[in-house]
């Protein structure tokens, strides 16, 4: 895809892959420079706030006109000043068939000790604080995007007492130890998990039941960028319906564009990654402002060796 674009425009795109976005806010606050970020919609309004993203020119991203009704006025930027919503996906429960008789369709499965005994010590969480938080908030039947602290204190509580059914708190090598069997049982994201999923049919994804967390990836140019103007151009031919869908058909990650749909491969379409159950509830994941960091001090106190 990458060479397609520079094929097309002469621009050529240096790619990095940081899979935080707190490491690239702390990288642009030091000075580095980038063009073109890809946001989590949890962390837009902070970045922007702080002046590290750039207004986006419309008028040079006519594409913008694509993405579907559903994805349109974002609470984190309802004009879409600065981001244009991109990929989206959701937080669940990666498995391994062979250890359940049914899907686990439920975070009491990391949680409940009843549930959670048969797998105690092959069960991964995800080393993320909205994420981990956010589903012991859900299963306390409390709002993921709290911010009180006696809520907040009660899933740090819970994540303490469940602790001995993890083997890794890990966001980085999950899909590793679910393929190697080293566990059974993985909170992940869709995206990933239909990836694996499609090389080892005996692994599978699944939403629970108590709800779960929607999040939005977006397209955001910076505000130190030289090349503003190249990089309008990227935003817009990636948001191409046969572009969009020919990322989602290789990555398997849910895309915004609605005219990418009927370009989607059947297996991709039909599968995890654009699958919302109905009478499912989620939640999407919203930026929290100073309150972040209430969120992570009760994350901190769970992960600090005790």
């Amino acid at each position: 895809m990458a060479a397609d674009f520079e094929k097309r425009t002469g621009v050529h795109l240096q790619i990095d892959f940081i899979n935080s976005n707190e490491e690239v806010m702390r990288r642009l606050l030091a000075g580095e420079r980038w063009d073109v970020w890809t946001p989590s919609g949890s962390v837009v309004q902070e970045a922007a706030a702080k002046g590290l993203l750039a207004r986006l020119p419309a008028s040079a991203i006519p594409n913008l006109g694509k993405i579907g009704r559903r994805f349109l006025n974002p609470a984190y930027d309802p004009e879409l000043l600065y981001s244009a919503p991109f990929y989206w996906g959701t937080t669940g429960l990666g498995y391994d068939r062979r250890a359940f008789s049914e899907p686990p369709a439920s975070w009491g499965y990391l949680f409940d000790p009843r549930l959670a005994r048969p797998q105690s010590g092959k069960i991964s969480l995800l080393n993320d604080p909205r994420d981990a938080l956010g589903a012991a908030l859900i299963y306390l039947g409390l709002p993921p995007n709290s911010t009180d602290a006696g809520e907040l204190a009660r899933a740090r509580d819970l994540l303490e007492a469940s602790e001995k059914n993890f083997a890794a708190i890990d966001s980085e090598s999950y899909l590793d130890r679910l393929a190697a069997g080293r566990v059974v049982l993985a909170q992940g994201w869709s995206g990933d998990l239909a990836r694996l999923a499609a090389r080892a049919p005996h692994l599978a994804f699944t939403l629970p039941r108590e709800g779960y967390l929607l999040w939005i990836d977006n397209l955001s140019i910076l505000a130190s960028s030289d090349a503003k103007e190249a990089a309008a151009e990227l935003l817009n031919f990636l948001l191409e319906p046969a572009v969009a869908a020919r990322l989602s058909n290789e990555n398997r990650t849910a895309v915004t564009v609605a005219a990418a749909l009927p370009l989607l491969d059947s297996e991709v379409r039909d599968g995890p990654s654009y699958q919302l159950p109905e009478g499912v509830p989620y939640h999407i994941v919203r930026g929290l402002g100073p309150a972040r960091a209430l969120v992570d001090r009760f994350w901190l106190d769970f992960t600090r060796p005790h």
